[in-house]
């Protein structure tokens, strides 16, 4: 057997040792980094969110404002055939009554024309 070899197999596999030593290291002291700029990413993406729902909240607002306005206005428009319509109706129930009474005159005349010719 040859062993030559084995302290070079040994010295490779000691520097791969202490290599993946060294980035263990480095990884560790990239951990705080990494904690604080995964905490930076979820407050943007909360802020976002945040502006993204008042976004919407405005657009629904508005969209509410406007029909409410919408449907002011057909109630006032309602409101004023109604009133229009009310008043074409006592004009002709006045026309109405007046009718009746000049009736009531005319037989109150006829039955008196009557009772004299008997």
């Amino acid at each position: 057997m040859d062993f030559s070899l084995v302290p070079l197999v040994a010295e490779t596999v000691s520097s791969q040792g202490v290599t993946l030593l060294q980035e263990s290291a480095r990884a560790q002291e990239n951990w705080p980094n990494a904690i604080i700029a995964s905490s930076a990413v979820v407050a943007g993406c909360a802020l976002i969110s945040v502006i993204i729902w008042q976004i919407f909240l405005t657009a629904r607002k508005s969209i509410e404002v406007k029909a409410t306005d919408e449907i002011r206005e057909e109630l006032r428009s309602i409101t004023q055939r109604a009133v229009a319509s009310s008043e074409a109706s006592a004009t002709e129930l006045a026309r109405v009554s007046q009718s009746v009474i000049d009736l009531r005159v005319r037989l109150t005349d006829i039955e008196k024309i009557l009772r004299e010719v008997e």
